[in-house]
C-alpha cells in the first residue's frame, strides 16, 4: 500500500497532516470497533473486520511516511562526517572565511526551502477537497417496503447479489434506461449505500460492492421513495410487525390518511406477531379491492390506530383500486354507546362455518369477514355493497 492509498483508505485527501490522520483514524476505529462486536451476522462482520485492517495498515504507513520526514529533514540539517582516523595528515584544513559564509548561506537557504516544502504538504493549501463518502445524493430514493432484492440483471431470477430493509438508501443510475419486465414491474440499474464504503468502493481496481438491478415499482405502484415520504411512514409505523402486513400501495396510503388529518405524531399503528391468535393489521380479502393491473386480487386492510397521548383507538378500513389508489371507507373511535372507550383487543379471521352462517343471514355476496374483539364483546366486520359493516351475536 503506497502514501496515496494509506491516504484513501482512511477517506482522507493526499496531503494532510499527522495529526488530521491520527483524529480520523481514532474516529473510525471507534466506528467500526463497536459494529464487530454488536453485529450477529457473519458477513457483515467480516466486511468491517477488513476495514479495520485496512485502517489499522493505512495508518501505520503513514505514522512511517511522517516519521521518515523528520528524519529525513534531521539529517539535511545536521550532517554526520565520518572521520576514519584522527591523524594530523587527515585534519581538514580551515577554510577561508568567505567561502565558509557562502556553504553557511546555502545550507540557511535550504533550510528555508525544505521548510517552505513540508508546510505546503502538510496544509491543506494543495489538498484535494475531502468527500463525504455517506453525503446525501441528487434524486437519491430509499426502500419503501419491508425488503427489495438487488439483482446482476433486470431479471427476477438473475443473481442475488443482497437484499436490503425498509429505508435503505441508494440512487439511480442515469446512464441506464428503466427496463419493465411481463408482470409490470420496472426495473431500474441502482447503486446502494454500503455500510463501511458508503458510495464509494474498496479501491479503482474493484467496483462497486452493491451497484446492479432492482425491481422498483410494479403497476405503477412505487417500491422505492424519497426520504422524506419514508420517514413519513416510519411515523406511522409503531413496530417492525407493523409493517409486515401492509403493501406498498396502502402504505402510500397511510400516508396520504395522516397528511390530510394532522394524525402525524399523535396516532400510530401497532403490529402483532404472527403467532398471535388476535392481529393488531390484517390484510384480507373482504371483497371490496380491485383486481390489480396483472389480474390479481387484492386484498382490503384493516388496522387498529392507537392514540399516543389519551389511549383512544380508531379502526380503520382501506381499499385500493385497478392502479393501487387507496380510499379509506371505514373509520371509528373505540367507544360504545355510553361514551365509554372500549378497547380493541385484535382480530382474527372468521371461519368458514361462520362465513356460512353469515352469508345465509345476510348475503351470499360477502367475500370474507373478521371477528373484532372489543373488550369482553366479539363483533363480525364486512363489506357488502361497498360499505362496511358491524354484527354483534354472529
Amino acid at each position: 500500500m503506497n502514501i496515496q492509498d494509506a491516504y484513501k483508505k482512511l477517506d482522507l485527501a493526499k496531503g494532510l497532516n499527522r495529526e488530521r490522520v491520527e483524529s480520523q483514524y481514532q474516529n473510525l476505529k471507534t466506528e467500526l470497533e463497536p459494529k464487530i462486536s454488536g453485529t450477529q451476522n457473519e458477513r457483515l462482520k467480516q466486511v468491517y473486520t477488513n476495514r479495520l485492517d485496512e485502517v489499522e495498515q493505512a495508518y501505520a504507513i503513514l505514522i512511517a511516511h511522517f516519521e521518515d520526514g523528520a528524519a529525513e529533514v534531521f539529517q539535511k540539517v545536521n550532517p554526520v562526517t565520518e572521520v576514519s582516523d584522527f591523524s594530523p595528515k587527515n585534519i581538514p584544513v580551515q577554510q577561508p572565511k568567505k567561502k565558509r559564509w557562502r556553504i553557511v548561506g546555502f545550507v540557511l537557504f535550504g533550510l528555508v526551502i525544505i521548510a517552505a516544502s513540508l508546510f505546503l504538504i502538510n496544509s491543506e493549501v494543495f489538498a484535494e477537497e475531502e468527500v463525504d463518502n455517506f453525503r446525501k445524493m441528487e434524486g437519491e430514493k430509499q426502500v419503501f417496503v419491508n425488503n427489495l432484492t438487488l439483482r446482476q440483471y433486470p431479471d427476477a431470477k438473475s443473481s442475488k447479489i443482497e437484499v436490503f430493509p425498509l429505508g435503505t438508501r441508494l440512487f439511480y443510475d442515469q446512464n441506464e434506461n428503466p427496463k419493465t419486465d411481463d408482470k409490470n414491474r420496472v426495473w431500474r440499474k441502482v447503486r446502494v449505500i454500503h455500510p463501511v464504503y458508503g458510495w464509494d468502493r474498496p479501491n479503482e481496481r474493484l467496483p462497486y460492492p452493491y451497484e446492479g438491478w432492482m425491481a422498483v415499482e410494479e403497476c405503477g405502484v412505487p417500491w422505492v421513495e424519497d426520504s422524506l415520504t419514508t420517514a413519513n411512514l416510519l411515523r406511522i409505523l409503531g413496530n417492525d410487525d407493523a409493517g409486515r402486513s401492509i403493501t406498498s400501495s396502502y402504505r402510500h396510503g397511510l400516508v396520504e390518511f395522516f397528511q390530510q388529518n394532522n394524525y402525524f405524531d399523535e396516532w400510530i399503528i401497532y403490529g402483532s406477531d404472527k403467532k398471535d391468535k388476535l392481529q393488531k393489521v390484517m390484510l384480507t380479502n373482504l371483497g371490496n379491492s380491485e383486481d390489480d393491473c396483472n389480474g390479481d386480487d387484492q386484498s382490503d386492510l384493516v388496522a387498529i390506530m392507537n392514540n399516543q397521548n389519551n389511549g383512544n383507538q380508531k379502526l380503520i378500513v382501506l381499499s385500493t383500486d385497478r392502479n393501487g389508489k387507496v380510499s379509506v371507507i371505514y373509520e371509528d373511535d373505540a367507544y360504545d354507546t355510553e361514551d365509554q372507550l372500549n378497547i380493541y383487543n385484535g382480530m382474527r379471521k372468521l371461519s368458514s362455518s361462520q362465513l356460512r352462517s353469515l352469508r345465509r343471514k345476510f348475503s351470499n355476496n360477502i367475500e370474507n369477514a373478521i371477528v373484532l374483539q372489543q373488550g369482553v364483546d366479539e363483533k363480525v366486520l364486512f363489506i357488502e355493497n361497498g360499505s362496511v359493516r358491524n354484527y354483534y351475536n354472529y
